[in-house]
């Protein structure tokens, strides 16, 4: 049977583990050299990518979280045997897997989305752009047709004003909250609406001024933009581990 993983922690004598995981069974340990992998036996090759699957894998690691620092392993990951967590991962990455789950100590990692709303959006880019306000009501009456270039520089304009404020935005978000903040990481937005897609690694320590300060955007902010705030979960996106396990010659046969 294969070996499903979710992550690494420090070896610990008082660690209670979480009581299933993928697909239902068993969260299981081992430990070598002060580092412990957790996973669970699997005759699966590979998991499809549902949200149940997904929700599997992150319930142990949050559950994890909740008593030490933990290193989250990519998903899908899996071992063929406990030797080769053991000597591929364990021993061939010690030193590395202490010096993360050190950068990782006492910390967590918090998210802040923000979109903008749909309903007033248009309204403050008019404000806030009287160019595109005088071309927009110069169009006031004229046929698609007899306009069509006007409406085409039109809407240059708007994209253009849209990605400038997005960056206004984004900046004045990024300046109160990344000094609470170990580190700091921007992914991708997902739609024209939204602003900011940040994840923060944060002291636990930090946490309360941290939310402060995410409360106090909300206040300042809430009439343009609707915020999401994830917290307190596992540092994905600061460390996620790759582990490509290798066949020895005696399983490849």
């Amino acid at each position: 049977m294969g070996k499903y993983l979710y992550g690494v922690i420090a070896e610990a004598a008082d660690l209670t583990l979480p009581e299933t995981g993928m697909d239902g069974a068993a969260v299981e340990q081992v430990t070598v050299g002060g580092l412990t992998a957790v996973f669970s036996h699997t005759e699966q090759e590979k998991y499809e990518q549902t949200r149940r699957h997904m929700m599997s894998h992150t319930r142990v690691l949050e559950q994890l979280l909740e008593k030490q620092p933990v290193l989250p392993i990519r998903f899908n990951t899996i071992a063929q045997n406990e030797t080769a967590v053991c000597e591929q991962l364990l021993q061939a990455r010690r030193a590395e897997l202490f010096g993360l789950l050190d950068e990782v100590r006492d910390r967590i990692e918090l998210g802040v989305k923000a979109y903008w709303y749909e309903a007033t959006l248009f309204e403050q880019l008019l404000a806030e752009n009287p160019p595109i306000k005088l071309l927009r009501d110069g169009l006031l009456g004229k046929s698609p047709e007899e306009s069509y270039y006007e409406r085409i520089k039109l809407g240059e304009m708007i994209e253009l004003a849209m990605n400038e404020k997005r960056e206004r935005d984004k900046a004045l978000i990024l300046d109160k909250l990344r000094p609470l903040a170990d580190k700091t990481k921007t992914s991708n937005i997902g739609t024209e609406r939204m602003v900011i897609n940040a994840s923060f690694l944060v002291e636990k320590a930090n946490e309360p001024a941290f939310d402060a300060a995410v409360e106090a955007l909300d206040a300042q902010l809430g009439e343009q933009m609707k915020f999401k705030y994830i917290g307190s979960t596992p540092p994905y996106n600061f460390v996620t581990l790759v582990v490509n396990f290798v066949k020895t010659a005696v399983e490849a046969a």
